[in-house]
């Protein structure tokens, strides 16, 4: 293998011989400038570790502690480094598609990745453009993402409970029927919670079906509250590939790709039902069932598409090392302010006749992020504490964030 695969990218970029120490080299730490290297140097035999071929997925609710998914993360990054296809998406800068992704593992020729740059000098950047390099700086953060992988297990388990995710805020208009697509996935999910260990699980049968299901499908959504459920029954498979012992690449490319156009679709589907909201609450009462119910449609969007991003972006950092989802990540909408106050704030600004501001409480990941650094956020819901998790770290997030979380439902309304 030639120095230039091995290299840290500010050698190869500078031209310089490295010397591939750990954690990093001595011309980057005499420097003190961040080292990356496209995988670890090699290890002496004894220090390799087998391909970890079991995943924690495949074992029944009772075997799914802490231990194996710490193993998977750490089997699954040595795995995936140690393929030469891989390790190219290390040169990869910007945004790849699902398509460039897939089409690469699978060895096509037709491909080449564009050219790269130098992103270890993070002092010469934009403010923006540190921000962004600065939201997954941990590739072997085991722990925060162990904590990001049981979180999402979690929504399976949630939605098996309840019919929904947790941050899904409950409908006046929704009836207690779930859609079809919704049904099917709920087997889904029923089969992975109750399979047992096999080469071939039982539930992959199912969750290649439900799959087929959606890709045929003829049926266009006819509104928000329809693209909603479609999206999470894909966001539901795709956390059960993240961490179900599936490996089937065609079958996760189909899936990668109706869920990166799906959550698009969703994106401008809020976009739109929020503007078409504010419109309506100038005619109503802000504190009308109906203005409630579409804040809540809107609000519930806006955090599946920020799920959707993040399992992509967990799935894509475990396996590869990288993450090509931070640029749209940071500037997702975050909402900052329950409905409730929404609404008393738009009274006071009606009142306030000098006043046209629009008041919205949404603020990007990134200004998200940065108001928690500033000392705000003390007290956030579940959906916000893994936003902190994820940008920040488990372990900075514990030691700043108070440990009592406020319930997602009661940040809806109260």
């Amino acid at each position: 293998m030639s120095l230039r695969k091995t290299s840290c990218r500010a050698c190869v970029v500078a031209k310089r011989r490295c010397d591939l120490g750990l954690p990093g080299c001595s011309r980057c730490r005499k420097k003190s400038i961040a080292c990356h290297y496209p995988y670890p140097p090699p290890q002496a035999k004894d220090e390799q570790t087998t391909a970890f071929e079991t995943h924690i997925g495949s074992t029944s609710s009772q075997s799914r502690e802490p231990a194996p998914v710490d193993d998977w993360i750490e089997q699954s990054m040595i795995t995936n480094q140690a393929d030469d296809i891989l390790n190219q998406m290390w040169l990869l800068e910007g945004a790849v598609t699902s398509g460039q992704v897939w089409d690469l593992l699978q060895g096509a020729s037709d491909w080449l990745p564009p050219p790269s740059s130098a992103n270890g000098f993070t002092s010469a950047l934009p403010r923006l453009e540190r921000r962004v390099l600065e939201f997954w700086p941990r590739v072997h953060d085991r722990e925060t993402w162990e904590f990001c992988i049981r979180t999402f297990l979690g929504y399976v388990d949630y939605f098996l409970d309840t019919g929904a995710m947790p941050f899904i805020g409950p409908s006046a208009d929704r009836t207690s029927d779930l859609p079809p697509l919704l049904r099917e996935a709920y087997g889904v999910c029923a089969a992975y919670r109750t399979c047992k260990d096999a080469k071939t699980p039982f539930y992959l049968q199912l969750l290649k079906a439900g799959v087929d299901n959606m890709s045929l499908s003829t049926s266009t959504p006819t509104g928000l509250q329809d693209q909603l459920d479609r999206i999470q029954a894909l966001v539901l498979y795709y956390i059960l590939f993240l961490a179900g012992g599936i490996s089937d690449k065609p079958l996760l490319g189909e899936l990668d790709r109706m869920l990166a156009q799906g959550t698009a679709d969703l994106e401008r589907m809020e976009l739109a039902s929020r503007q078409t909201a504010q419109d309506k609450a100038r005619l109503d009462s802000p504190f009308s069932e109906s203005h409630l119910n579409d804040w809540l449609l809107c609000e519930s969007a806006r955090r599946l598409v920020m799920i959707s991003y993040l399992v992509r972006a967990v799935h894509s950092v475990v396996q590869f090392q990288r993450c090509d989802f931070i640029k749209y990540l940071v500037g997702l909408p975050v909402s900052t302010k329950s409905y409730t106050e929404l609404c008393w704030e738009e009274v006071i600004y009606e009142m306030d006749q000098s006043s046209s501001q629009s008041i919205s409480g949404l603020v990007s990941y990134d200004e998200y992020v940065s108001d928690w650094e500033r000392g705000g956020l003390v007290h956030v819901d579940e959906f916000g504490h893994l936003l902190l998790v994820a940008c920040k770290g488990l372990g900075l997030v514990q030691e700043r964030t108070s440990k009592e979380l406020v319930p997602t439902f009661n940040n809806f309304r109260a």
